[in-house]
């Protein structure tokens, strides 16, 4: 009889803390996730691509911006900041401008990026899913020479030029791509599963939401909760995302490494063994 009522006990005690670790990697945001598919995120796992690549984009922009007369004869230059969300089907949605610079530049700025063709690869997350994506773009506007034959120069910049009063060592919110993982998410996801140990001292279950920076060489540097569930698991999640291996690092528009924050969420569920 005793026998029996250890077995039942034993049983008992895997069905409670018997775990499946369900780790994935969402959405790279400095926020916590969305709650809605069409919030629109400011950055993604696989950030939105050009056709023909940066080069293309800039090619496009210099032939389709025009610089205002106003602005050509006043000698105004300067640089005007855009973002503009790429929608799940790669078009243009919503344009705006975070730095302006003149009021008839920032409107030439946003006219043609409204112009822009379809990105042929819109913004992902971690699985895969299309996703809505703010992109941000600085545009350079400067005058020639008056003796120049083309007296116009408009080149996008690049997007550290949001920051460029800040040190080299800023860490960024996005890029222009995100740091990856040697082998993709999905080897993300193994790592995670192969490495995370259920603690012991707890049965409790939920997302922890973990924030780390992916350095410019692609080792993780500070890690920080955004969203706790349970001080034990909290523990976890930490110390088994400082023992990742090394990313590909992240880089800004003209292929500069950049320090950059990366969020995922590990999730802590709990799985009853079947019969």
């Amino acid at each position: 009889m005793s026998t029996n009522i250890n077995k039942l006990a034993r049983l008992a005690l895997y069905m409670l803390c018997s775990v499946a670790i369900i780790a994935s990697s969402a959405t790279i945001s400095a926020t916590p996730l969305p709650d809605s598919e069409e919030e629109i995120f400011k950055s993604a796992a696989y950030m939105p691509k050009f056709l023909g690549g940066s080069d293309a984009m800039m090619r496009f922009i210099n032939e389709n911006l025009r610089y205002p007369q106003t602005a050509a004869d006043s000698r105004i230059e300067g640089k005007v900041i855009v973002q503009f969300v790429v929608e799940k089907d790669g078009s243009i949605g919503e344009v705006k401008v975070v730095r302006g610079v003149y009021k008839d530049l920032d409107q030439e700025a946003v006219r043609v990026i409204k112009m822009l063709p379809k990105f042929y690869e819109p913004g992902r997350n971690a699985v895969g899913e299309p996703v809505r994506v703010w992109y941000t773009l600085p545009i350079n506007f400067k005058l020639k020479e008056e003796k120049s034959p083309n007296p116009i120069i408009v080149t996008p910049g690049s997007d550290n030029d949001i920051n460029e009063t800040k040190s080299s060592d800023e860490i960024f919110k996005s890029a222009a791509h995100m740091p990856e993982f040697p082998g993709g998410d999905e080897a993300l996801m193994r790592f995670l599963n192969e490495n995370i140990r259920w603690p012991q001292e707890t049965c409790a279950q939920g997302k922890v939401i973990v924030q780390f920076v992916v350095e410019k060489d692609g080792s993780v540097g500070e890690v920080k909760i955004v969203r706790r569930i349970d001080p034990a698991l909290d523990r976890e999640a930490v110390r088994v995302c400082k023992s990742l291996p090394n990313f590909y690092p992240a880089t800004n528009f003209v292929g500069e490494p950049v320090r950059v924050w990366y969020t995922l969420p590990v999730t802590f569920k709990i799985q009853v063994p079947k019969e």
